[in-house]
């Protein structure tokens, strides 16, 4: 039997986007991942939306609460186009009552890291969803 390898791209060249309209959180996420991948900030839903249609990111950290999009509704749109469904998107959230994660999941959410934010947690989460995601 021919076992194919796989052709991945290195994890340091994934393209990383963060949604948080909290520039600490963005801040402190972006130093967290800059050693591992490519990483862009942005502060709004509208902002995010605009970046994908430019730079097709690998996987997207969302925060639920946004001012202008909620992360749900920014989720649901991108999941909703052929372009972006293989996508992940990972929630950030403080909130873990069902009703806030059924929502996630609902939307199309690859998972949801809570806050405050474990440092190895997001690093193992964000590569995991990566490598499953380069090998489809």
């Amino acid at each position: 039997r021919n076992i194919m390898p796989l052709s991945l791209k290195p994890l340091s060249q994934c393209k990383v986007f963060i949604v948080d309209d909290d520039e600490m959180v963005r801040l402190s996420l972006g130093v967290i991942l800059d050693d591992h991948f490519s990483v862009d900030a942005y502060s709004s839903g509208q902002a995010v939306l605009e970046a994908c249609e430019d730079l097709l990111p690998d996987l997207i950290l969302l925060d639920i609460n946004l001012p202008d999009i909620s992360g749900l509704d920014i989720c649901r749109r991108l999941k909703a186009k052929a372009t972006f469904e293989n996508i992940p998107i990972i929630f950030i959230t403080s909130t873990y009552d069902t009703e806030c994660q059924n929502a996630c999941w609902e939307a199309g959410a690859s998972d949801f890291i809570g806050k405050p934010i474990t440092a190895s947690t997001l690093i193992h989460r964000t590569k995991n969803h990566l490598e499953n995601k380069l090998r489809l």
